[in-house]
């Protein structure tokens, strides 16, 4: 493989993916994209580890919540593709002092470097992995890479004394970490779909989880973005579509991200284990109806924002719009005008709750004839109106 020709197509993947990259030969960086001071190359800890692996791809998480990955070129033993810094969130100002601290950043340089972070998109890890993927193909013409995945770790010896210390804390105090059998029992009830559960509320014993951080919010914050990707797991085990479970934990991810206390994130994952529990259980009542009803269903979820009618789904699955109105009420036992107005009012509620776009935004992008109409359809469906709805929240999020 020609590594001229390596560079050019690199100046071509570089603004479809916006991951920075580093061609490196041996020790040597042969171009970076996007041009960056050098200072902002991966520190040599992380590139060392990346380099020395026995795999041909590796990705390896650092110290400030981040990923780098790195890819061997087939022809060219001692040439490699470092992409990175990607992280699923934005950088919390803890993580960004890591950070700095890792690239040994000075504070004249601190404005470059929040302008190079800022212009990394935040992806999520299967996305990262899944580019990596792309690359092995384009590049070295296969389709099958193995990943590894390393994680910044301490000195063993310090990791040892850091586990004994806790273990015995744990024991002395009779406090052990209780988060495997937590795990289970909520993680059941989202497979399931179990709503019974929920509205009853979930009885387990208080948890006890290890320690994430020294900063008890950002421990919290942690957790959590692993109790959600378990979550997200089970609901997917439930039979959720992958493409609804995915955004629905970014989404989770990026609020608890913005959390400013204990409380905030701890509502959050309760609320995450309703939402996602209301729809695994939405989609396994699906299963029982007949296919035609299912994609009908499907489809009324997948163009919310656009002006559905009745006959305009008649004419896209082949019925005549009236023996269509039946047979869905036959099945379903409500009308399919309705189920069109409830999905666009359930969306309305999404985009209320984690966005900050206006109520005549939504109204416009959910294809309301006009803002009051919107606001009417709301109240009736819910007893309140979207901006309500919208304080309430914010009210609950401030406790």
């Amino acid at each position: 493989m020609n590594v001229n020709k390596v560079i050019e197509d690199l100046k071509y993947i570089y603004p479809a993916i916006g991951i920075p990259m580093y061609l490196y030969q041996d020790e040597q960086v042969l171009c970076a994209f996007p041009e960056q001071n050098a200072c902002l190359y991966p520190p040599e800890k992380y590139r060392s580890a990346l380099q020395t692996s026995d795999f041909f791809s590796v990705v390896l998480a650092t110290s400030f919540y981040a990923y780098y990955g790195i890819l061997r070129l087939k022809s060219k033993s001692n040439v490699y593709l470092i992409l990175g810094p990607v992280t699923p969130i934005r950088y919390s100002k803890s993580s960004l002092i890591t950070l700095f601290k890792e690239f040994a950043i000075s504070d004249i340089q601190n404005q470059a470097v929040h302008s190079f972070l800022n212009g990394i998109p935040n992806l999520m890890f299967t996305t990262f992995t899944d580019t990596l993927s792309m690359l092995h193909h384009f590049l070295n013409g296969s389709n099958n890479l193995t990943i590894d995945y390393l994680t910044e770790f301490s000195s063993e010896d310090e990791l040892k004394s850091q586990f004994t210390s806790e273990l015995f804390n744990d024991k002395e105090y009779a406090m052990p970490n209780n988060s495997l059998e937590i795990e289970r029992i909520v993680c059941k009830i989202v497979e399931s779909g179990d709503i019974a559960q929920i509205k009853k509320g979930i009885t387990y014993p208080r948890i006890n989880a290890g320690s994430l951080s020294p900063n008890p919010l950002r421990h919290m914050k942690n957790l959590f973005i692993v109790d959600i990707t378990l979550l997200t797991r089970s609901a997917l085990k439930g039979g959720l579509n992958s493409s609804a479970a995915y955004k629905l934990s970014d989404l989770y991810i990026q609020k608890a991200e913005n959390a400013t206390n204990l409380d905030q994130v701890n509502h959050l994952f309760y609320d995450a284990i309703a939402t996602l529990t209301t729809l695994v259980a939405q989609t396994k009542e699906l299963t029982s109806k007949s296919s035609d009803m299912i994609n009908i269903i499907n489809y009324v979820r997948q163009h919310t924002n656009y002006n559905l009618t009745v006959a305009d789904i008649a004419k896209h699955f082949g019925y005549h719009s009236n023996y269509l109105s039946t047979k869905f009420k036959n099945e379903l036992g409500f009308h399919l005008s309705s189920f069109i107005v409830h999905t666009k009012l359930e969306e309305a509620k999404m985009l209320l709750k984690y966005t900050d776009k206006s109520l005549l935004e939504i109204s416009e992008y959910l294809c309301f004839c006009n803002q009051s109409h919107f606001q009417n359809c709301f109240k009736k469906q819910y007893g309140i109106t979207p901006l309500q709805y919208r304080k309430d929240l914010s009210k609950q999020e401030a406790l």
